[in-house]
């Protein structure tokens, strides 16, 4: 797909590419109109109007596509394509912004299995990318998401089987990783206001 068609990847390969974290099973990525026409003239796309998004299945992998001016994924689908960056040969969203919308996904999905992986992609974003929480702050003062941050405080002080999936077992030293994290969560939400 990715010769054929010109998209942003997002969700858990785009965490998992700037992380080397934890893989996901399926595919999301994110398009331009005229990119979802070339996909619907070569696959059987179906429109997940509660979503907002299109779907199909590509040698047997599932591919969710979201698309500029019509998906709701936390940051407008355009923005989001006018500040990519390539990692590992991908076009990805800045990390703060792929950030924002793993953390859109989990409060959708949260109590399910797919809301645990969402806040599993989220602590290893805040553990392993590049990411930089100012610049975070400042992504969620611009959208509007303030409360975001108190969502990522909550996730970060209550994970305990996420740290485990990343093959954190000692609590005393997740204890000491969430007091750091939390403290540059409280830095950047003090340099923004």
């Amino acid at each position: 797909m990715k010769s054929k068609f010109s998209f942003v990847l997002i969700g858990g390969w785009a965490v998992y590419l700037y992380t080397n974290a934890l893989k996901s099973k399926d595919i999301d990525v994110l398009v331009s109109l005229n990119v979802l026409r070339e996909i619907q003239s070569a696959y059987p796309v179906t429109k997940n109007l509660r979503l907002k998004k299109y779907e199909f299945v590509a040698e047997g992998v599932s591919v969710d596509v979201y698309v500029e001016y019509y998906s709701e994924i936390g940051i407008p689908a355009e923005d989001i394509i006018s500040h990519r960056i390539q990692v590992s040969g991908f076009e990805v969203p800045v990390p703060e912004h792929l950030l924002v919308t793993k953390q859109k996904a989990e409060m959708e999905r949260r109590g399910s299995e797919k809301g645990f992986k969402d806040r599993v992609d989220i602590i290893s974003m805040l553990l392993y990318s590049n990411l930089d929480l100012k610049a975070y702050t400042s992504v969620l003062m611009k959208y509007n998401k303030w409360n975001y941050l108190s969502e990522l405080e909550s996730i970060v002080s209550n994970a305990r089987e996420e740290f485990k999936q990343l093959g954190f077992t000692d609590l005393r030293k997740v204890k000491v990783i969430k007091r750091k994290i939390l403290k540059n969560i409280q830095e950047a939400r003090t340099a923004e206001r």
